[in-house]
């Protein structure tokens, strides 16, 4: 099942459960409205969250479902997100981490699923990242320009993998 465009932007929900049988969150679906808790059920089959899915919220907590394979452009812009985990590493989907995907939050630390092979424009810009990580079998063949600007990274090992570094995409930071 779908929840399609716009089809729950600018309301007030507070605290959002997805059922497992949700295979796509539609461009916009929770745009604008308060929401502090966001909960994807065991088992997803969540596939796909479109761009602006969850744009202007207040989401603290997030957990991404091994099932996702894209995350869309700005789909969890302008939250409050401080903890941001990918399920189990080996097993995830995600492919893509779309433009300005987690851009204004304030993620600290982070792993980087080996899965992932894109990390697009402004992905995680203005964070405060201060952990990186990304394990030595990563996938990662992109960051796109802006990707980790303004954040406090100071340690960072690249993968061999990653044949394009894009501009200003660690500017910024604290690395040494």
């Amino acid at each position: 099942s779908t929840i399609g465009e716009s089809a729950f932007s600018n309301n007030d929900i507070s605290s959002l459960r997805i059922p497992n049988s949700v295979t796509l969150i539609g461009n916009s679906a929770f745009y604008d409205n308060n929401m502090n808790s966001l909960t994807f059920e065991g088992d997803s089959s969540l596939s796909i969250i479109e761009n602006f899915a969850f744009k202007e919220n207040d989401i603290s907590s997030l957990r991404i479902p091994n099932s996702v394979t894209s995350i869309g452009i700005s789909a969890f812009e302008d939250n409050s997100i401080n903890s941001l985990t990918f399920d189990d590493d080996n097993d995830s989907s995600l492919s893509i981490i779309g433009g300005s995907a987690f851009q204004n939050n304030d993620i600290s630390s982070l792993r980087i699923p080996n899965s992932v092979t894109e990390i697009r424009n402004n992905a995680f810009e203005d964070n405060s990242i201060n952990s990186l990580i990304f394990d030595d079998d990563s996938s990662l063949s992109t960051i796109g320009n802006d990707a980790f600007q303004n954040n406090d990274i100071s340690s960072l090992t690249i993968p061999n993998s990653v044949t394009e570094i894009g501009n200003n995409a660690f500017m910024d930071n604290s690395i040494n």
